[in-house]
């Protein structure tokens, strides 16, 4: 749970839980160790780290990019974020029974140090494509032709579905903004910060954080209302995040135990954590 925490700050909060998320099904797979809270808790810390820092998140990069916030007033809405954070993930694992695992001994692991090198090269180029100092499109082509490179078989088995889905979801954010009874609805909305922080939440849960995102900046320029209603509209429905999509879709690959009764302790346990964050969020705009 911390590393998918601490990773999702840097290196996103998808792959956080694309990494953390099979390794912990395949030690809980072998030890018949819990699954439900602890791979909940893991998606959880993701989209709670993945928030607090500014590449951690697309939007959060959209927004200061978008909007030019200074790191200053970035870390000043993270902290109370960080604390609280903290605080959930530490009560939601004591909710998991304790168990005695193995010790396991130690093996000798040597890391190819040639495509770490590669792959370090092809993060950096993103980061640096991220804050504008090559072209985005540069670094796409440079990522995909590294990964061909390295073995053409890893573009067949990335997940076009989610792609494409999300791809659906920026369409239909770009289709309804042109349609006039929305946009002066949403113009309506968007006058005060917390009509902008509640659209935010809500938008969230049925189009993802990161095209409500785009949709409400649109017609609002209430940064702070904004990045904590994404960040936070991130918990809740399986569709409030790609890394929820993305959780449920490890879990169903990697565990042999049902995914329907998966899903409804996911979407309990993060419709919790949507309400106490939603508070705490609610209570930083308004006091």
């Amino acid at each position: 749970m911390l590393l998918s925490f601490v990773g999702a700050m840097f290196l996103t909060n998808d792959m956080a839980v694309l990494t953390c998320i099979p390794l912990y099904l395949r030690i809980a797979r072998k030890y018949d160790l819990p699954e439900i809270i602890p791979v909940t808790a893991i998606a959880i810390a993701a989209n709670f780290g993945s928030a607090l820092t500014p590449f951690g998140n697309p939007h959060n990069i959209f927004l200061m990019s978008k909007f030019h916030i200074s790191l200053g007033q970035f870390g000043a809405w993270v902290w109370p974020l960080v604390i609280a954070d903290v605080v959930f993930l530490a009560l939601l694992s004591s909710l998991v029974p304790k168990r005695t695992v193995p010790t396991v001994p130690v093996v000798d692991i040597r890391i190819n140090p040639r495509p770490t090198t590669i792959t370090c090269i092809a993060a950096l180029l993103v980061f640096v494509a991220v804050f504008g100092v090559i072209p985005q499109w540069v670094a796409a082509v440079v990522v995909v032709a590294l990964a061909a490179m390295m073995d053409h078989r890893i573009l067949g088995q990335v997940d076009y579905g989610i792609i494409c889905t999300f791809v659906g979801f920026f369409i239909i954010v770009s289709d309804i903004s042109q349609i006039p009874a929305v946009v002066t609805t949403l113009k309506h909305l968007e006058t005060n910060p917390v009509s902008v922080y509640l659209t935010s939440i809500v938008t969230s849960q049925v189009i993802s954080n990161v095209p409500s995102t785009v949709l409400v900046a649109r017609f609002s320029n209430q940064v702070a209302a904004l990045f904590y209603g994404t960040n936070i509209g991130g918990l809740g429905t399986l569709v409030a995040s790609l890394c929820n999509l993305l959780s449920f879709k490890q879990y169903g690959l990697y565990s042999r135990r049902s995914k329907g009764r998966f899903l409804l302790f996911f979407t309990i346990i993060n419709f919790v954590a949507l309400a106490i964050m939603g508070a705490l969020g609610w209570w930083l705009l308004v006091r």
